[in-house]
């Protein structure tokens, strides 16, 4: 969260190339040789692990915090303009799709078929009142790439969240 990873701060995601061991590997310069890097926006955070599926990179971030000192915080602000977004990158690092503010994801994606699957924090009330529902997103992978695919996720699924079953004031 926040706690630990300021919205000031700049994130990225990289990508190594591992058989090309770095003599004196280091957290600035890694264990490889970098290949590409794509640079998220300030104090857009990735929170689980980036999927690679046949010729695309999936990844899913947050803004805000997550996993935070204070359980409060994570819920997403309604007002903010983006709580998160869902990445499809090609293997050299260029963006394919983006679908933005789909609320905090805090999961790896699954990919099924032509289909793919994760989890966001949405922060909106369901029909029953509750907000921070967890939510599963659908999007039809055959349109990546395409014109057609802009948003295009559909909400699945709402599970409660430990938070919706056991308040914190």
């Amino acid at each position: 969260g926040q706690d630990w990873a300021p919205e000031t701060n700049t994130y990225g995601v990289y990508c190594y190339d591992a058989t090309v061991q770095n003599s004196v590997p280091s957290f600035d310069t890694g264990a490889g040789l970098e290949l590409w890097s794509y640079t998220l926006a300030p104090g857009e955070k990735v929170y689980a692990s980036i999927l690679k599926v046949s010729d695309y990179i999936y990844f899913g971030t947050s803004f805000g915090s997550l996993e935070s000192i204070d359980p409060t915080a994570d819920i997403p602000d309604t007002n903010a303009t983006n709580s998160g977004n869902f990445y499809a990158l090609s293997l050299g690092g260029e963006l394919v799709t983006k679908l933005e503010n789909v609320g905090k994801v805090r999961s790896s994606a699954e990919v099924e078929g032509d289909r793919i699957y994760f989890t966001a924090l949405k922060g909106e009330q369901d029909v029953m009142g509750v907000v921070a529902s967890t939510q599963i997103y659908l999007k039809d992978l055959s349109e990546l790439g395409t014109t057609n695919a802009g948003p295009g996720d559909q909400n699945l699924l709402h599970t409660p969240y430990w938070r919706e079953i056991t308040p914190i004031p």
